[in-house]
């Protein structure tokens, strides 16, 4: 959830650099302290209740990461807003008290970032429009310096090729605008029911791969696996 220093930060950036569609996500990661799980998940929980009281517009995705390099780390996220989102927010106040008095005391805060959904290069707004995939496959690119040029148009040559198919498979790609090494970008992969399976999906991550060779320095990935006990939809 959002801190009440969050949104100082997002309104930094200069008006050109806001996109003005509802592309923009905020993911916030927290480690959850050692034994302290039963008492996260109840105090998460009764978190939510409150945004559910107050009405809250904006849904909450939560995740924990079940493979990678964040193992266990838990994951909430909200998608489809503008930058200028906080000014309808829910009491921020409020908010906050509850959040210290019932989740805080069972976690470390690990990482917040800002994203931005590339529309040109995905196949699918699957967040944004609020589906619920049972997991999803994460993968974390660090570009080289001087390479995002070529690394957007290469997105969207992977996503043309994807839109000539009969079956496509559905994908979405971000660029972080803040919380992470600049520039990355992040491609997230729906698992599950009506979604693809993880061998068809490291398949194609696979064959995207050489329409990127030399121009990322870093590759990360990890399993997301999706809590409905632990997310809210209005």
């Amino acid at each position: 959830m959002f801190p009440l220093g969050f949104w100082s930060l997002v309104f930094m950036a200069s008006p050109e650099e806001r996109p003005a569609i509802e592309n923009i996500g905020w993911i916030f990661s927290y480690r959850i302290e050692s034994g302290r799980l039963s008492h996260f998940e109840s105090g998460y929980r009764d978190h939510l209740d409150w945004h559910r009281r107050h009405k809250d517009h904006m849904a909450w995705y939560g995740w924990f990461v079940a493979n990678g390099p964040r193992m266990g780390t838990f994951i909430d996220g909200t998608f489809g807003h503008r930058f200028d989102a906080s000014k309808n927010r829910v009491d921020p106040q409020g908010d906050q008290e509850h959040f210290q008095q019932f989740v805080a005391p069972f976690v470390t805060p690990a990482n917040r970032t800002t994203y931005e959904h590339l529309t040109a290069a995905s196949t699918s707004r699957f967040l944004e429009e609020r589906e619920k995939p049972e997991a999803i496959l994460v993968y974390r690119l660090t570009l080289a310096v001087g390479c995002e040029d070529a690394f957007r148009k290469s997105l969207v040559a992977i996503r043309s090729t994807f839109s000539n198919q009969e079956q496509s498979m559905a994908f979405s790609w971000y660029k972080v605008l803040e919380g992470d090494r600049i520039p990355t970008y992040v491609l997230m992969i729906p698992m599950g029911e009506g979604y693809a399976n993880v061998q068809t999906a490291t398949a194609v991550v696979s064959n995207m791969d050489g329409n990127w060779r030399g121009l990322v320095t870093s590759l990360e990935t990890e399993t997301w696996s999706y809590r409905n006990d632990l997310s809210y939809f209005p």
